[in-house]
Formats: C-alpha cells, sequence, structure tokens
C-alpha cells in the first residue's frame, strides 16, 4: 500500500516538536483495524462483545510484528518508484501518520472495529479457512485482523468454529440457550491475537449501580468481566448506594472481585406526614401505613392529598430511617403572600401607633386646658386604638407564618 501523500518539511518540523515536548510517552497511536464476520447474527453479537471486552491498547508480540512488518512494507513499496504500479486499497491511511520508522516504534496500536461488508462468495472463503482468500480480503479492505465464525444448530446444541486470519482458534460445542460460557471461551481464544501474555480476563461481581475505576481510570464490564494485566492494580467501587471502596489487589490468574460493599443506607423507612391521611409514594409505588419495607438511597418520596399542593423529595447519598413531610394547602401556594402579609402589618403598625399618639395628645391637651372640653375626642381615638390593636396582633401572627412556612 503505497504512500499517497508526500511527507512536507513543515510536518518533520511539528514531528520534531512533538517529540521535545513530549519526551518519553507514546508519540502516535495507529488503529489496529479488525472485522468480524460470522453467518449467525447472535454469534455475531457475542464476538462483538468479546472484542468489547478485549478494546483499547493491542499488546500482543506477534499483532504488533505483523502490523509493523505490513508497516515497513508499505513504506518501502512507497518508495520504490519500480512499484508505481503496486496496486492498493485508497483506504488505507494509517501510513500518513509517521514520517520515519523510528517514529513507529514508539507509537502504540489501538483496536479499532471496523464496520466492513463482505459478499457472500467472500464469507464463505472466510468461513472456509482459506488462508490466501483471507489474505487477499485483509488487503483489500485494508484489515489487520479478520475474525470469522461459523454456527451449526444441532437441536439445543450449537457447533461453533472460529477463525482468526485464516487460523483455527475456537471450537466448541455448547448448549444453544447458555451463550454466557460460550462468551467466555471466545473471548479467551481471542485474547492472544490482540492482547500480551500478562493480559487476564477477571470476572467481577459488583451490582449494577456500581462503577468500577482501575489504576484511576473507569472501566466498564462486559458481561461480567474485564481485560487486566497481571501485578498490582489500585481498584476502587463508587456507588451512591454504597461507601466508597478502594483497594489494592495483586491480579493473577486465580483473581476474582467479589468486593464486600457496605450500602449506605437499606431497611424500613418511615413516611410522616402532614396531614397523615396523605397518599405517600415511593420510588412511583404507593406505600401502605407510611412505611417503605426496603428503603434505600438514591430514592423519591411524593405525597399527594386533596386540597393541598403536592410534595416531592430526593436523596442521593444520606442514609435515612424517617422522613417528615409537611404539605401546604394549595391557597397557600401564591407566592406573593409574604409581601402581602408585610403590608398589612407594616399598615396597621403605623395606623396603632398614630392612634395612640392622638389619644395621648389628646388626654394632654384635656389635663392642661380642662375647659376646652375635648376629653370625648380621646375617648373616641382610645376606642379605636384597641381594635387596630387586636388587628395588627392578627397582622403579626399572619406574617410571621408567611416568613415560616416561605411563601
Amino acid at each position: 500500500m503505497i504512500l499517497s501523500k508526500p511527507i512536507s518539511t513543515s510536518r518533520k518540523k511539528l514531528s520534531f516538536f512533538l517529540i521535545t515536548l513530549l519526551l518519553s510517552l507514546p508519540l502516535w497511536s495507529a488503529g489496529y483495524r479488525t472485522a468480524v464476520v460470522s453467518d449467525d447474527p447472535g454469534y455475531l453479537q457475542v464476538m462483538l462483545s468479546a472484542l468489547s471486552l478485549l478494546s483499547g491498547d493491542v499488546t500482543s508480540p506477534d499483532a504488533e510484528a505483523a502490523f509493523w512488518k505490513q508497516y515497513e512494507f508499505e513504506r518501502q513499496a512507497g518508495e520504490d518508484s519500480t512499484l508505481s504500479g503496486y496496486r492498493v486499497s485508497e483506504s488505507f491511511s494509517s501510513l500518513d501518520s509517521y514520517s520515519s520508522p523510528e517514529e513507529a516504534d514508539d507509537s502504540e496500536l489501538v483496536l479499532e472495529i471496523a464496520e466492513e461488508t463482505f459478499t457472500e462468495s467472500e464469507m464463505e472463503y472466510l468461513l472456509s479457512g482459506d488462508r490466501h482468500a483471507e489474505e487477499y480480503l485483509r488487503i483489500l479492505k485494508d484489515l489487520d485482523l479478520i475474525i470469522a465464525a461459523k454456527v451449526e444448530e444441532e437441536g439445543l446444541m450449537s457447533h461453533s468454529v472460529v477463525y482468526a486470519n485464516g487460523n483455527l482458534i475456537h471450537e466448541e460445542l455448547y448448549v444453544s440457550a447458555e451463550e454466557g460460557d460460550e462468551f467466555l471461551a471466545l473471548a479467551s481464544s481471542i485474547l492472544p491475537c490482540l492482547k500480551s501474555s500478562d493480559t487476564l480476563i477477571i470476572p467481577v461481581e459488583i451490582p449494577r449501580t456500581v462503577s468500577l475505576s482501575v489504576d484511576g481510570r473507569a472501566v466498564s464490564l462486559v458481561n461480567g468481566y474485564i481485560a487486566l494485566e497481571k501485578g498490582e492494580h489500585e481498584i476502587s467501587y463508587a456507588s451512591p448506594v454504597y461507601h466508597t471502596l478502594e483497594e489494592t489487589v495483586a491480579v493473577d490468574e486465580n483473581t476474582a472481585l467479589r468486593p464486600v460493599l457496605v450500602p449506605v443506607f437499606s431497611g424500613p423507612m418511615f413516611i410522616h406526614s402532614i396531614p397523615f391521611d396523605a397518599d405517600i409514594y415511593y420510588q412511583g409505588t404507593k406505600v401502605e401505613n407510611h412505611i417503605a419495607e426496603n428503603g434505600s438511597v438514591p430514592f423519591t418520596v411524593a405525597a399527594v392529598r386533596s386540597g393541598f399542593a403536592p410534595y416531592s423529595v430526593q436523596a442521593t447519598a444520606a442514609p435515612y430511617s424517617r422522613i417528615d413531610i409537611e404539605l401546604r394547602p394549595e391557597w397557600m401556594s401564591e407566592n406573593d403572600m409574604i409581601e402581602r402579609s408585610k403590608g398589612r402589618f407594616y399598615s396597621l403598625l403605623l395606623s396603632t401607633l398614630l392612634s395612640f399618639g392622638l389619644q395621648v395628645a389628646a388626654n394632654s391637651v384635656s389635663d392642661i386646658f380642662p375647659d376646652w372640653g375635648i376629653a370625648p375626642v380621646g375617648a373616641v381615638f382610645a376606642g379605636i386604638s384597641v381594635v387596630q390593636l387586636v388587628e395588627l396582633m392578627d397582622s403579626a401572627f399572619d406574617y410571621f407564618q408567611a416568613a415560616r412556612l416561605g411563601m
């Protein structure tokens, strides 16, 4: 496969800059293009799941050696003007990422699932194990690895045969309804094609609400398994339902991750409501007698009653064994209640102070000038002030209630 673009001087300068910047870090990554072929759609999904388990860097020495051997051949073919008639796939692009073989030595291979289509004749050749046909199709479609499987059903049993680049890597007779066991066997057979001998398939038994991190990097389970290299790893389990657990695990052939996780809270949960006859819903299910038998976090609790505004509360981490809910009457749902109560209180306070002030002034004038005969006026003001004092106390209570309820 021939280089289609010349390497410019500015590109070499950029490569030198990156070398200086990154020092000993891998400078480049190349896609290790892999395609899967099967005459059975269900088994094709099992194969894709196995590849998903083994995703990431390709560390198999054989795969690396074959890739860079092909790379060197393509590079030399591109430089040899006498091979100008050499026909290659126009989709081949990995060579464009390197300006020299030295850069290739420092690069990493990353598994890339190629969505290639094959004709029925091509599939028959691949499923027959024909090495020459397989090699031709790899070159034609710019692939590094082709995994092909044929499956024959025999009653309740299925017979699978799997080839990787023309080599038989897996043959199994398994119960058709138990593809989980076949998944592990298939993943173990594909493992040497992509990973070094230090990589192991490790079973992990954790609840679905728990997320897993290995050496600070999030890892997704595939059918309850992860792929790890031998040696010590920092494993972290995080969940809103369980307390975070961190542990150092020495991974070997006998390793299985079965952590003992401590629930944040799990048990009966009493839900108290005002009014007490409100309908209570825990996680969308109506609760009888105000008790949720299997209460845990995270959760959502809602309360509904005629004449009251609906109420709901959510929690994601804190432990709860009791929840108190107080519903507000619908008439209190007006947002300006505080302002109206405040206005009424201050208006009555001002008029009451003015009334008492006038009463004191009238009584004082009456005492100083008894012949003026203004005592009845003071009595009238005194009566008005008592009424206003009662209203003032009522408005003060309304203002306090509105402020307390946040309305």
